[in-house]
């Protein structure tokens, strides 16, 4: 019980230090990072962080959580490049920043797990299952997102390409150039 409590207690001191490290009033930067704007170049951001900061943590989670995610996604037989499907479907996050979201949505689901088969006192074999299926649902489910939306816009360039060969042609034939042809097609449509 004093264990658990001990473990308690850090992990709140370390939850609560990486909160407080991006409020104004309790890290105050130090004087070189409030005069940068104020010098030639210097509008650009800093790259200062304190030990326990948000932007430090992210730092060690990144790399972690991006080898972490290649290597079990390969094991359940995902072969194309992650970086690829995200250029793909146009996604605003790069491979690092999903695979960190993935990582938080991985732990969540573990926690969850982990409450769930303590609070309804579950036999061992079934808490097990539970508090270890639940994380690996989660990431099978983001990944599969990922790829379902990376295959539903192959699809539709797929469908497409007939349609863009056809309007082409049609230019071509009213005596339109090839870069003229492709120019008025690629104006008309995304």
């Amino acid at each position: 019980m004093t264990r658990l409590l001990v473990l308690c207690g850090l992990v709140m001191w370390v939850g609560a230090a990486l909160l407080l490290s991006t409020t104004r009033w309790f890290a105050r930067r130090p004087l070189t990072e409030r005069l940068r704007p104020y010098t030639p170049g210097g509008l650009a951001p800093g790259r200062s962080s304190g030990l326990l900061s948000l932007e430090s943590f992210r730092e060690v989670v990144g790399p972690v959580s991006r080898n972490l995610g290649e290597q079990a996604a390969r094991l359940f037989g995902v072969s194309e490049d992650l970086a690829v499907r995200l250029a793909r479907i146009h996604s605003p996050l790069d491979v690092t920043a999903f695979r960190v979201r993935q990582l938080g949505w991985v732990v969540g689901a573990f926690g969850t797990g982990a409450l769930l088969a303590v609070a309804l006192g579950l036999p061992t074999p079934l808490a097990v299952v539970m508090v270890l299926g639940a994380p690996l649902l989660a990431f099978l489910v983001l990944e599969q997102q990922i790829s379902s939306a990376s295959d539903r816009w192959k699809r539709t360039l797929f469908l497409e390409l007939p349609v863009v060969s056809e309007q082409i042609g049609l230019l071509l034939s009213a005596g339109y150039s090839l870069a003229g042809a492709l120019s008025r097609v690629s104006t008309r449509s995304d």
